[in-house]
């Protein structure tokens, strides 16, 4: 249930201004740029659907409000550089591992997908996607690291 405070910048920003725009143009290019994600996962892809309220409120808060606002006085890369390292500090909190550290890798191709796309919906089926990746092949990935 941490992810309804995520979800507060949806009470103080207006929508648009949070990634809520260009959702046609989101959900394409978000399944789009998830298709490797999504062959490579086992079939697994719909068992995850209930992480789906948690990615929505991660996205919100670190792409939709934090790198807006960081971008406004930093420019695009200072932005998405600096989301993507807070992004990975509280999976790194949870989760101290090598593997967690990684997010923030997935973490700048979410904020260059909402850069580009200028909305909230592509990060957030890229997000979910790579979660899915990663739970159907943790094993492995455990493995190479």
């Amino acid at each position: 249930m941490a992810y309804i405070t995520l979800l507060l910048p949806l009470l103080i920003e207006p929508l648009d201004k949070l990634g809520f725009r260009n959702i046609k143009k989101g959900v394409f290019y978000g399944f789009i740029l998830s298709l490797p994600l999504i062959v490579f996962s086992k079939n697994v892809f719909w068992e995850n659907v209930n992480t789906i309220p948690q990615v929505f409120a991660e996205e919100v808060f670190f792409r939709g409000y934090l790198q807006e606002k960081l971008n406004e006085s930093l420019g695009k890369e200072p932005s998405i550089f600096l989301t993507s390292i807070l992004f990975a500090i509280p999976h790194v909190i949870v989760e101290p591992s090598i593997i967690s550290c990684l997010t923030f890798f997935p973490s700048v191709i979410f904020g260059y997908s909402l850069y580009y796309t200028k909305s909230i919906a592509t990060p957030t089926i890229l997000h979910y996607s790579s979660n899915t990746f990663f739970l159907s092949n943790k094993e492995l990935l455990s493995y190479l690291l």
